[in-house]
């Protein structure tokens, strides 16, 4: 059988491991145009199923690389525990017996060769840009001994020893020692700060002339010349370590994150700190064989742990920042290169120290050249970019220049790009610090940026909400999206290409938005405004354009430009793109590369993303006047919303600025002739500080009632139809001291509504002009509902505390007592509602046993102790729960918010769930129509109407 023959029988064959294998020897036969036939059907083959094989993967690390490879989708590494143990599972390469004469450790060559240079070179200045290395000699294949052609120039070769060196002594770089062979346009002297570092009689830890600051704490200046840590002498895996201290990494909570080479032969894997006294481990790992780890740092010396590791684009260093320090090794020795403290950066915290990662997260991105390293903290306000050889500041933004991370610079580092607040990215020279450009992503967070290679667009990564139908009322995270911003001169058209960077003044320019970038298929839990997402998240521009990775807590997602998901696991998981775009490598409890070439689709458009979703889409957005296109309902949860019959008017809270705490509410209302909705805000609240409390629509669906919290307690009336004050009530002081919660409700016919406080206070009051009819206080435990009956005449309290539960119902006119009960087993309610004829009054909450459930308690008082019917099990409830109890002539129906991230409308008529809502109390609001026969969900996404 012919080779054409048998690969298309194993391509039209189940997919598996044999036949894959199979597959692989045939294709490395194949001429080059058979193989372009072939590829389309070969990546119709799931990724997983696609692993590349182990003479690929010894090629691939080699920098070998064949075009077969692109036809692989993945390659398993190792688990966790192999990199606490510097082994893998399929080693495709010889121990580490022959260390130093590895290629992909040139750098050990290099180092003195810098050295050299600084002694003659004096304090860092930084270099003409027409020095910088040329773009094309980055996309130049790495040779064997793993470095670019600028690297080989002169006569350099790796591993050389100096004419006349002692034995044992480092390798240079020069012909004559004295460094003359290396390159000085691609990196500069790191100046005499070196001299003191590995210099005999050095004096560490001095502030340099340059400004910026080397501290190794108790290194001695002596330990590079030490026997052990040079070429001729032991493995690196010692380096750092006290004694030879642990030869394994401690990787028990997992990684924290993660880096690679072009090449893959090696990994840099920031570990999660241990326990409180003891910070995470970084190591770099050989991922072709067994061999020591490298150290560039050991838990016990921090209690920190990184948020971010990168590695340049030629491999030769490795930055990450701990404790606020940013700090640079040799990416093969584990030696420092730099360190930058915080009260230098300007990142040092109100005690002078730098802050742990989780509180101040630090961002790193090399230019596409290794020259440069932009820096961006997320709440220190810092940005900056350095000589990523020198850690010499090349610029720093100035305080209060709305600048924070994430970060990213182009192929030469001359345009650096920035998130700011709201929302937006700004794009800076860095020659000049001048800003070029400011644009809106329309994210609700900024969590990674990529620029182009030549600097004429933005890739902004993050989480966005609302827009997309299939969210609306459902959604209540932030899903991940991105937003791709090309870079005009203002005063160029849309064809235009982006302005030169030119010497001195900047040209105007304008960073014009495209379409809001969502990928289909995300995992259901994923909330991408999440604190992993926030130092998860990572953006690239490879050769086939802009890549994100989004990792969050329930969910991990990889997808391109188009919004075409290209890889998703239902679990969490940090990543790295490797410097050339070509890879993915995915860490969990498993650590792996996908190929982004392997993972692609040819010809498959992006999915828009399903619409199969229950009920009706009322909004997608926030339809005030005026509003941007993509804003969405709330940019914080919605909690607390109310329905009209019929879903005729809407009234709900939302947030209309990331930045600040009050929140407004708006009316929405749809005309009669099916036209798109209207909407309004309503008149704010007393003072500054007011917060809304409880929420109600009358019955005739003409007002809205507010029960706002300030300095008082008060309770707001306005017209639905045009949101016009009616009156504005204040309940008199005087309650018990302590945390407050109103509440409020409607007698059925309207005439009446009633103002309750969590400490017994209440007041009826008439809906027409607001003067009190009854005042009332009930004594005992937390009151945690009211309710009128039909005409108003009677009043229910519902209270609730010290693990029992009581409801007491008065006379409006005189106050009488009519009824007080102790429902059985009740732990919390949720409403109170009065029976269409008044003859019983209804209770609905949560046992003991945390099920949601109902008790119904006849007036006459026959029974002051009903049982609990129940009507959902096992479902947790938070402390004072916002759920909602309607009692129509077809029967009770009420709203049970839970507190596990679902919620459940039932209906006591026919005993069943009517409604299983996919988010619990305070992610988003459920609200029940005054008849029981509407009901909407509100979410940051937008609402949605359920049939019931």
């Amino acid at each position: 059988m012919t080779d054409a023959r048998r690969l298309d029988e194993l391509l039209a064959s189940r997919p598996g491991r044999a036949a894959w294998e199979e597959m692989c020897g045939l294709l490395e036969r194949c001429e080059p145009r058979r193989l372009a036939e072939l590829t389309p059907r070969v990546l119709r083959w799931p990724a997983a199923q696609r692993p590349m094989p182990d003479r690929w993967w010894a090629q691939w690390t080699r920098g070998d690389t064949r075009p077969y490879h692109a036809l692989a989708g993945t390659r398993g590494l190792g688990r966790l525990d192999s990199v606490e143990t510097g082994t893998v599972a399929d080693p495709v390469e010889e121990d580490w017996s022959d260390w130093a004469d590895q290629a992909d450790l040139a750098d050990l060559a290099a180092l003195p060769g810098l050295l050299e240079l600084s002694r003659r070179a004096g304090p860092c200045d930084l270099a003409p840009l027409d020095d910088l290395a040329r773009l094309d000699d980055l996309d130049s294949p790495r040779g064997t001994d793993g470095l670019f052609p600028s690297r080989r120039r002169n006569g350099y070769r790796p591993g050389a020893a100096e004419p006349g060196a002692e034995p044992g002594a480092e390798p240079g770089v020069g012909g004559d020692g004295s460094g003359a062979g290396f390159d000085p346009g691609f990196v500069h002297g790191l100046g005499p700060e070196f001299d003191r570092i590995f210099g005999p009689g050095g004096d560490a830890g001095h502030d340099s002339p340059g400004g910026y600051h080397l501290d190794y704490g108790a290194m001695d200046p002596e330990d590079a010349e030490a026997p052990g840590a040079g070429p001729g002498g032991a493995p690196p895996a010692a380096d750092g370590l006290e004694d030879g201290g642990d030869t394994m990494a401690c990787l028990d909570h997992g990684a924290a994150a993660v880096a690679a080479p072009a090449s893959l032969r090696w990994l840099v894997v920031g570990a999660h700190a241990s326990w409180q006294e003891r910070g995470g481990d970084i190591v770099r790992w050989e991922t072709t064989r067994d061999a020591p780890l490298v150290w560039y740092q050991h838990g016990a010396d921090t209690q920190d742990e990184p948020c971010e590791v990168q590695v340049s684009p030629d491999g030769e260093i490795a930055v990450t920042a701990v404790e606020g320090s940013w700090t640079a090794w040799s990416a093969a020795t584990g030696k420092p290169l730099w360190r930058l403290d915080p009260a230098l950066t300007g990142s040092a915290a109100g005690s002078g120290r730098g802050s742990m990662s989780l509180d101040d997260p630090v961002r790193f991105a090399f230019s596409g050249d290794g020259r440069r390293l932009a820096v961006g903290t997320g709440s220190s306000d810092v940005v900056a970019v350095v000589d990523s050889r020198t850690g010499a500041m090349v610029l720093s933004v100035p305080g209060g220049g709305d600048a924070f991370g994430p970060v990213a610079l182009d192929t030469h580092g001359r345009l650096l790009a920035h998130a700011a607040p709201g929302g937006r990215v700004m794009v800076r020279e860095v020659a000049t610090g001048a800003v070029l450009a400011s644009g809106e992503t329309g994210l609700t967070s900024v969590a990674a940026l990529a620029l182009a290679p030549d600097g004429g667009a933005v890739f902004a990564v993050g989480g966005a909400v609302g827009g997309a139908p299939v969210d609306a009322g459902l959604t209540v995270r932030a899903r991940p999206a991105a937003r791709l911003l090309t870079l005009r001169a203002a005063d160029t058209g849309p064809d235009a290409g982006p302005p030169p960077p030119a010497p001195g003044a900047s040209p105007p320019a304008r960073l014009i938005p495209g379409p809001l970038i969502r990928p289909a298929g995300c995992p259901g839990g994923m909330d991408a405004d999440s604190q992993f997402a926030a130092t998860a998240t990572r953006a690239c521009w490879t050769a086939e354009g802009p890549h994100a990775f989004v990792g969050a807590d329930f969910g991990s997602v990889l997808f391109d430009g188009e919004g075409r998901t290209l890889w998703a696991d239902p679990a969490g998981a940090v990543a790295c793109f490797t410097p050339d775009g070509r890879a993915l490598v995915v860490v969990q409890e498993e650590v792996s590369v996908w190929f982004l070439a392997g993972l692609a689709r040819p010809g498959a458009p992006a999915d828009p993303g399903s619409a199969h979703a229950p009920g009706e889409v009322l909004l997608t957005r926030l339809p005030l006047p005026d509003a941007p296109p993509e804003r969405p309902c709330s940019y914080w949860p919605v909690r607390l919303a109310a329905v009209s019959d019929d879903a005729r008017g809407l009234v709900f809270s939302t947030q209309l600025d990331r930045g600040a705490a009050r929140r407004r509410q708006v009316i929405c209302r749809w005309p009669e002739d099916g036209g798109p909705p209207e909407a309004r805000l309503l008149p704010p609240g007393p003072g500054p500080a007011a917060a809304l409390s409880a929420l109600a629509v009358d019955p005739a669906g003409e007002t809205v009632a507010r029960a706002v919290l300030s300095d008082d307690a008060r309770l707001l009336l306005d017209e639905l139809d045009t949101g016009a004050p009616r009156w504005r009530y204040a309940l008199p002081p005087g309650g018990r001291r302590g945390p407050q919660r109103l509440h409020t409700a409607f007698s059925a016919d309207g005439r009446r509504v009633v103002l309750a406080a969590a400490d017994g206070r209440s007041v009826v009051l008439d809906a027409a002009t607001g003067v009190p009819v009854g005042a009332f206080r009930e004594p005992g435990p937390t009151l945690q509902a009211v309710a009128l009956d039909a005409t108003g005449d009677l009043v229910a309290h519902g209270m609730v505390g010290d693990g029992r539960g009581r409801v007491v119902v008065r006379r409006v006119a005189d106050g009488t007592a009519l009824l007080e009960a102790g429902p059985r087993e009740l732990r919390q309610l949720i409403g109170l509602a009065f029976a269409p004829d008044g003859g019983s009054l209804a209770a609905a909450g949560a046992t003991h046993g945390r099920d949601a459930a109902l008790w119904t308690v006849p007036l006459s008082g026959t029974d002051p102790a009903p049982l609990p019917r129940t009507a959902a099990h096992d479902l947790p409830m938070s402390d004072q729960p916002r759920g909602a109890l309607v009692w129509t002539a077809a029967g009770a129906r009420a709203v049970f918010p839970g507190s596990r991230g679902a919620s459940v409308v039932w209906d006591a008529t026919s005993g069943r769930v009517l409604a299983d809502v996919p988010f619990g109390a305070g992610e988003g609001a459920i609200a029940l129509s005054p008849d029981g026969r509407t009901l909407v969900t509100v979410t940051q996404a937008g609402a949605r109407r359920w049939p019931l």
